[in-house]
Parts: structure tokens; C-alpha cells; sequence
């Protein structure tokens, strides 16, 4: 079990009484927060702010999930944690904690919240490809709109070591959220009416492209 030091951020074994990087002593309850205590984060009160955002992933034109994102910032530590009732497979950089003094650059960007489901129907797509390659162009096509539909509004916070986060977030609902979120790390003013753009993603592209080439190597040696 890990936890991490509330003064610097740094990852450390449960069982230490003071952090080995900076030096700073604490107690088990006050001094870090448990890795797996990212749900009672709120409920306990020890945040000095919480931000939630709300977000919705497609699968299908009527059928969407709910992603709720709780960002909590206290003596410098940015923590995170998402929920989703449908399980995301892409998960790595959405639950984590960074120092704020670590952050380099934010970025705008579009994260895909690939679910079981998704994976389900590009497995069974694939294999229709297979079975009937003279298809597999309209399979593609087909591919590349589910994963599209699986693409949510993001910001990405970069650290000094390389490592990064992911906030998913609704441009339409959380915008100003999110500007207050910005404003509060950077402890700069940002205008609340200011526009959020998300870029423009090729993944859905690229994802279409590959699989045109899988399917393909896949009916040769199949066929």
C-alpha cells in the first residue's frame, strides 16, 4: 500500500512516518491521503476545494453514461477520482494526485473512455470483417464512428516528471468550472466567459485505418 505526502506529492509506503523526499512528518490520519481514500475525500472534509464534473459518454445515439469527476486541491496536492457505471478501460490518468508546483502546461484535448461494450462491438465488427472482407471498408467506417462517439472533452495537466492527468468535462455545462479550477492553480484571473475549443481528433481516423489493416492480414491468413 502507497500513499502520498500532503507537502510535496511524492509517493511513499503507508507504513513511513515521514517522507523520505522532503522530510516532512505526519500521522497516519493528517499527514497523506491513502490511495484508496479518494471516495471519502469529500465526505471527511479535508479539501480546501472540490470541483465536480459531470460528463456524458456515447455509445450509441440514445444510450449514454454518466462520468462524474470529483477534483479536490489541498496544501498543494491535485487529486482526482472518476465514476462511471460503465467500466473504463482507460482509467490509467483519469484517479491520480500531482503536486500543483510540479504542473508545466495544460492542454485541451479529446480522451477516449473506451467501455466494455465498445470493445464488444469493434471484437464483433472484426470479425464480420474477417468473414466477409469485401466489406471491410463499411466496417471501418462503422469502427470509427463508435470510437468518436467514445471521445470526451478533456483537459490534460502535465507535470515536470512527464507524467500527466486527465479531467474530463462538458465545455457546456462545467466551463466555468473548469476556468475556476484553472484560475485557482495558476492564482491567476481568467475570464469565466472566456470560450473553451476542443481540437479537432484524427484518432477515430487512424483507429479506422488500422483496422482495415488488421482485418485485412486476419481474412488472408483466415481465408
Amino acid at each position: 500500500m502507497y500513499k502520498y505526502c500532503t507537502n510535496c506529492g511524492k509517493k511513499i509506503l503507508s507504513e513511513e512516518n515521514f517522507c523520505k523526499h522532503c522530510g516532512t512528518k505526519f500521522s497516519r490520519k493528517s499527514g497523506t491521503t491513502e490511495i484508496n481514500d479518494f471516495d471519502n475525500v469529500s465526505n471527511n472534509n479535508i479539501s480546501e476545494s472540490t470541483y465536480q464534473f459531470i460528463v456524458d459518454k456515447l455509445t450509441f445515439r440514445f444510450m449514454s453514461t454518466k462520468i462524474n469527476t470529483t477534483v479536490t486541491v489541498k496544501n498543494n496536492i491535485l487529486s482526482t477520482y472518476a465514476k462511471c457505471k460503465s467500466r473504463m478501460l482507460s482509467k490509467k490518468y483519469l484517479n491520480k494526485q500531482i503536486n500543483v508546483s510540479d504542473i508545466i502546461s495544460f492542454e485541451y484535448k479529446q480522451y477516449a473512455t473506451i467501455a466494455l461494450l465498445d470493445m464488444f462491438i469493434f471484437a464483433v465488427g472484426l470479425l464480420a470483417a474477417v468473414l466477409e472482407p469485401s466489406y471491410i471498408i463499411a466496417y471501418a467506417i462503422m469502427e470509427a464512428c463508435l470510437l468518436w462517439r467514445t471521445l470526451v472533452p478533456s483537459l490534460e495537466i502535465k507535470t515536470k516528471d512527464g507524467g500527466h492527468l486527465n479531467i474530463l468535462f462538458s465545455p457546456v455545462d462545467n466551463g466555468k468550472i473548469m476556468l475556476k479550477l484553472i484560475s485557482e492553480i495558476t492564482n491567476k484571473e481568467i475570464d469565466e466567459n472566456s470560450e473553451i475549443k476542443i481540437p479537432f481528433s484524427k484518432k477515430p481516423f487512424v483507429a479506422a485505418l488500422i483496422y482495415i489493416i488488421v482485418a485485412f492480414i486476419l481474412a488472408v491468413i483466415f481465408a
